[in-house]
């Protein structure tokens, strides 16, 4: 602010509070009606005499008793009379309109294991008294509020979110952080009274898949195949569809076929993926304009490239997905505008979620998302001007993303990203394991959102699944960047493994064999040395004694697969390696960890701000049993 010009008073200045970046036909718009209306006139002399107002005492009290404290609730855990089981903790949570992290911070004898909750336990609901606010409690603003006044003497309301971030916890919704102490600001700073610029935010969640991910086939496959559906299809799924408020966005895996109409039989043929895709993630004709030498020298890869798997490559590639987001918020967009909401709406806001690469998709298209949304009544043919392809301009008409043919960006709306919730990145598209992610822009700048998150995989050892973390190089994360560590491999934190109860499944189709691969480990049992010599020595021929060792090895599998199941109840497999036959047993594995990675991602965008449909939200079947 100026005080004086040219040895004057200034006037004509005016403050006004937006909580977005001002957008260009605002900006455009502005004139003295406008300000007038909207923002605050800055008399300098009394701002300046402000810092000199005497400091009133507030109408405290210092909490020193006990008594003084208010006195703890608890909940007795019951069953649940729909599910037949014992109360979860979201469930109990939403009953004191807590949310599950804020319910466990006041119970943290459970913190080391959650799940032993049972029937008939006692928990604390509210505040616990080494919890509860200690000290001054400021029953009335010191002063009555006027334009302008010393910070001792205002004061305002705050709620802080959750008591396990107290000293890292911004106000909900926003970027700004609480004065919760008068020591942290001086007293003589003056404190002008602004208005804020009315905002209509709408929210939209967007959810990107993992590779070979799609959440309605597999939902199929949950019962007639070898996997199961993500934490992105499950919390999609719980996120808030509210008509003028809220809507949301889910794109299936690269390197899954989305059916227009849904034909079980695609899927049991196995003609729902193409495994070039989730291994390039790309588009055949981009592989080769990148890697063009790579495909000659692969001719087991070259080999496979038939008319069906080229045309299945095609639709399943990442920059086909990309398309099937810019079909469905051309859908949200032009329905709003339809219902006459759209042109009250002053700021689109985004939750992102992604998993695997398609964590490394809501990465990019964070990025894009804020260089603007597409203004369908501004048509535009060349080129876009943004410097990121693919962006959000794009039309919605096309197969493939064209930077070339699209829209103008929206001026009248700003745009911004509240929360991006990331399981374990793997970018390494074109080709797998090489870390690089062509025109894909995967860092993050700490101004793109207000939170982000990213949980990793401890035990992901496999090249082709390199992390792509938040920080870059051993520079510390920004303080709204968060990336913790989960116990199991890729999918044991995004998820997809099939059930556990998939492992004695008889009636698949044959393709995936009995029990299907994905459902077990394999554990050596015991090893044996084999005289080949002497098989071979009493055949008449090379042939004969390739048979012998054959035959034998039948044997051998057939009584040890009687075996294992006496003795295990389980499948049990045997190789011959080296002249030694190795007896394996096929030990089912839970896809439960998952539940732990899902539980975690939904608390924290919880704290940030979304509103889970709890009626809706599924915890993975083995995680729940």
């Amino acid at each position: 602010m100026y005080y004086q010009l040219g040895g004057k008073p200034a006037t004509n200045q005016h403050v006004i509070y937006l909580p977005t970046a001002i957008t260009r036909e605002q900006l455009d718009n502005v004139n003295e009606e406008w300000l007038l209306e909207h923002g605050m006139a800055i008399d300098a002399e009394a701002l300046l005499a402000a810092r000199d107002e005497a400091v009133i005492e507030s109408d405290a009290q210092t909490q020193s008793s006990q008594s003084d404290v208010v006195k703890t609730k608890t909940h007795i855990v019951k069953s649940n009379s729909d599910t037949g089981k014992r109360e979860t903790w979201p469930e109990i949570a939403a009953q004191y309109n807590l949310s599950a992290r804020e319910l466990l911070d006041f119970n943290p004898s459970y913190n080391d294991d959650p799940m032993r909750l049972a029937v008939g336990d006692s928990l604390v609901v509210s505040a616990p008294p080494q919890m509860q606010p200690q000290g001054v409690n400021i029953t009335e603003p010191a002063a009555t509020p006027k334009d302008y006044q010393c910070a001792a003497n205002c004061s305002y309301e705050y709620q802080r979110p959750s008591f396990a971030t107290v000293h890292d916890a911004r106000i909900t919704g926003s970027t700004l952080y609480p004065l919760y102490s008068k020591y942290l600001v001086e007293e003589t700073l003056p404190v002008a009274r602004i208005q804020t610029l009315p905002q209509r935010t709408f929210t939209i969640g967007v959810f990107f898949d993992g590779t070979g991910q799609n959440a309605k086939n597999d939902e199929y496959k949950e019962t007639h195949g070898d996997k199961s559906r993500t934490n992105i299809a499950r919390l999609f799924d719980a996120y808030p569809l509210t008509p003028g408020k809220t809507d949301k966005i889910y794109v299936s895996g690269v390197g899954t076929v989305d059916m227009e109409q849904f034909d079980p039989s695609v899927i049991d043929e196995g003609k729902d993926e193409s495994g070039l895709a989730q291994a390039l993630g790309v588009e055949l004709t981009n592989l080769l304009g990148r890697q063009a030498t790579w495909l000659d020298s692969n001719p087991e890869i070259k080999a496979l490239l038939n008319d069906d798997e080229r045309a299945k490559l095609i639709k399943s590639s990442a920059l086909y997905k990309w398309q099937s987001l810019i079909k469905q918020l051309n859908d949200i967009l032009t329905s709003l505008v339809q219902s006459d909401n759209y042109s009250d709406i002053t700021h689109i806001q985004f939750d992102v979620f992604g998993f695997s690469r398609g964590a490394a998709l809501a990465r990019h298209f964070v990025n894009a998302a804020l260089k603007g949304i597409p203004d369908y009544d501004k048509p535009r043919n060349g080129d876009d001007g943004l410097g990121i392809t693919p962006n959000l301009l794009g039309t919605e008409s096309s197969d493939a993303f064209n930077p070339n043919q699209g829209y103008e960006v929206d001026s009248s709306k700003a745009v911004s990203v509240r929360f991006v919730g990331l399981f374990d990145t793997v970018g390494s598209f074109y080709l797998p394991g090489n870390q690089d992610n062509g025109q894909f822009k995967l860092a993050l700048e700490p101004d793109c959102a207000q939170t982000i998150v990213q949980l990793t995989a401890h035990h992901e050892y496999r090249h082709n699944f390199p992390l792509t973390s938040l920080a870059k190089g051993n520079a510390p994360l920004p303080t709204n960047f968060y990336q913790e560590v989960f116990p199991g491999a890729h999918s044991d934190v995004g998820g997809g493994y099939p059930w556990q109860a998939q492992y004695n499944k008889t009636d698949l189709p044959p393709r995936y064999g009995i029990p299907t691969p994905s459902t077990y480990n394999l554990e050596e049992v015991d090893s044996k040395q084999q005289n080949l010599q002497a098989l071979a020595l009493n055949a008449q021929s090379g042939y004969e004694a390739s048979s012998n060792v054959e035959h034998k090895l039948q044997q051998e599998q057939q009584q040890w697969s009687q075996e294992s199941l006496r003795d295990y109840q389980q499948y049990g497999l045997v190789t011959l390696e080296q002249g030694t036959l190795h007896y394996y047993r096929k030990q089912p594995i839970s896809s439960a960890l998952c539940g732990l990675a899902q539980e975690r991602m939904k608390q924290q965008a919880e704290i940030a701000g979304v509103k889970w449909e709890y009626d809706l939200y599924h915890l993975p079947k083995d995680f729940e049993e």
